[in-house]
């Protein structure tokens, strides 16, 4: 029901499907909360007539909401919003629909530019919801290491690593403050322009290392 937040605790390699009724027309803001630090959670939502408004969405970091603004709900009758754990593993999680398209706590991406195969670039995300933005272009069987290394000290870095069309391959924060996160021996699945995304968990400030390695 839209305002009405449910719970629920998804298990290993299960779906949650839920239905939600509307007149149709309705503008709402859907926010999946994780409870789990280490959860990363998939958002879709299927239209009356079967259409995908969203599909798998995912553009949090583990551990982080999924907020979706402005989803129009243009016809009436029964939505099913499909929640599930991208990496199969179980979770729980708040589900909220709000009436209304005003994001709230959002990430500002900050693009800085191109990073080419063998460079090592250091930068400084400041303090706030910041997300840096690192583009590389790749060919189809490039096999890749991208590094990030926290030169702050206490720093907890994130890293993502997403194709031209925002889709998610990778999203870590596997290892503990001043640890760094790897992506290894990855396999480029197609010829495009990729994004690494580099963030701080605790949204502090962090000078940290970038490193793109062609194996």
């Amino acid at each position: 029901v839209i305002g009405e937040p449910v719970a629920g605790l998804v298990m290993e390699a299960q779906d949650h499907v839920w239905a939600l009724y509307a007149g149709g027309g309705e503008v709402v803001t859907l926010v999946l909360t994780p409870l789990d630090d280490e959860a990363d959670l998939t958002v879709s939502v299927v239209a009356p007539d079967g259409s995908m408004l969203l599909d798998e969405f995912d553009e949090a970091f583990s551990g982080e909401s999924e907020e979706i603004a402005g989803l129009t709900l243009d016809r009436p009758g029964e939505y099913l919003i499909v929640v599930s754990e991208f990496w199969d593993v179980s979770a729980s999680y708040i589900l909220e629909v709000l009436y209304g398209g005003e994001a709230s706590g959002d990430f500002e991406l900050v693009e800085m530019g191109e990073i080419a195969y063998g460079e090592v670039w250091e930068a400084s995300v400041f303090d706030g919801m910041y997300i840096h933005v690192w583009s590389f272009y790749g060919v189809a069987g490039d096999i890749v290491s991208i590094v990030v290394t926290p030169l702050t000290q206490g720093a907890d870095l994130q890293l993502g690593l997403t194709d031209s069309s925002g889709n998610f391959l990778f999203d870590l924060d596997e290892w503990l403050a001043d640890d760094s996160e790897e992506i290894v021996l990855y396999q480029l699945p197609a010829t495009d322009w990729y994004d690494i995304l580099i963030a701080e968990y605790w949204e502090v400030y962090s000078d940290y290392e970038l490193v793109l390695i062609l194996e």
